[in-house]
């Protein structure tokens, strides 16, 4: 019997759940996660499934008028899954956002002197120069409060000899591209806050260096599939569309060297060469799922024939001229027109 017993309290042991009441003690978090998950569209209660979250509003094609030409069929061979329609034909199917970020700290820089070969060269967006650290960090308190959606980094102020004031860098970004589009983006959305804004290289101090860290799952859409892919010899088809992309800030999207800049609740930010922002949303009307069509395996219809008699030829369409003209040939020519009339 001991055996048993013995059992039985490992079981009670593993499912022994302590109730938490109100004013009790518990090591259990209250805090809204550091990764906000916005899973399409189980959080939300649609009436689709995750193959099927394929509408959106549609983008310019391609964002800028800046792209190649869009291949099709034979053309996609070899090309990658993100970059080889124009960004329009992806559809946003979940998002993790991060939190940490866009509660954004603002940093002072240490100006210790760095030498070549220590730390690497980041990519920030410098988003301002002031007269002094007050003002810098007043316009760092402003984004954190008004466009904090937007905010992938920290703030950094920076002492410059060669500046008059204090320098405001959000960074670092995940490359200078990134860097580049990510100031088309504030410029453009943070309400005249950020005015003038343009990519840098710095050493990085003491920030966190972890920075722009949300994801996009990324689907291609179904008339995409059908359209552009198309091609049922070369690729399967089904598997296109269902094929998961996980994307993650200042990554490309698209053939039109398309900047996925920031992921948002609402969806993804994407900026392009010409600075053209569009939003890829998460929120949008549901298309169809993308279904091959069955090729066709009916006998191919064969005329009846009676015995004995031949099988009926297709009847010569009758072409009309209309009335020819009247018009005196010469003698000389008629053998000339004769020949060309019977050769047409």
């Amino acid at each position: 019997m001991k055996p048993i017993v013995f059992k039985i309290i490992v079981l009670l042991s593993v499912f022994h759940v302590v109730p938490v009441f109100a004013g009790t003690d518990n090591t259990t978090s209250l805090e809204a996660p550091e990764v906000l998950d916005i899973d399409d569209p189980f959080a939300r209660g649609l009436d689709r499934v995750a193959d099927q979250a394929t509408g959106g509003v549609p983008l310019p094609s391609p964002i800028g008028g800046l792209s190649k030409n869009q291949p099709t069929g034979a053309e996609l061979l070899g090309e990658q899954s993100e970059l080889a329609l124009v960004a329009r034909d992806y559809r946003v199917v979940g998002l993790a956002v991060s939190r940490k970020e866009t509660k954004a700290q603002i940093f002072a820089d240490s100006n210790e002197e760095i030498l070549a070969g220590n730390k690497p060269l980041m990519a920030y967006a410098r988003i301002g120069i002031f007269e002094d650290y007050n003002l810098a960090r007043q316009t760092a308190i402003d984004l954190k409060s008004t466009s904090y959606a937007f905010l992938g980094a920290h703030f950094i102020m920076r002492e410059d000899d060669e500046e008059d004031g204090i320098i405001l860098d959000i960074g670092p970004t995940r490359n200078v591209v990134h860097a580049e589009r990510y100031c088309e983006l504030m410029m453009a959305k943070t309400n005249g806050l950020v005015k003038d804004c343009y990519a840098v290289l710095e050493y990085p101090g003491v920030e966190p260096l972890n920075t722009f860290s949300s994801t996009a799952m990324i689907r291609v859409a179904p008339y995409a599939v059908e359209t552009v892919i198309n091609d049922d010899n070369l690729f399967d088809l089904n598997q296109s569309a269902r094929q998961l992309l996980t994307l993650r800030e200042g990554d490309m999207l698209g053939n039109g060297n398309v900047n996925l800049t920031k992921i948002t609740p609402q969806g993804v930010m994407l900026v392009a060469e010409n600075g053209d922002i569009n939003l890829l949303p998460i929120d949008y009307v549901p298309e169809r799922p993308f279904t091959a069509k069955p090729a066709s395996t009916g006998p191919i219809p064969v005329p009846e024939i009676t015995p004995g008699t031949l099988a009926p030829t297709p009847e010569a369409p009758q072409l009309d001229f209309g009335p020819l003209p009247d018009a005196e040939i010469p003698v000389d020519n008629i053998d000339d027109i004769q020949a060309d009339t019977n050769g047409s």
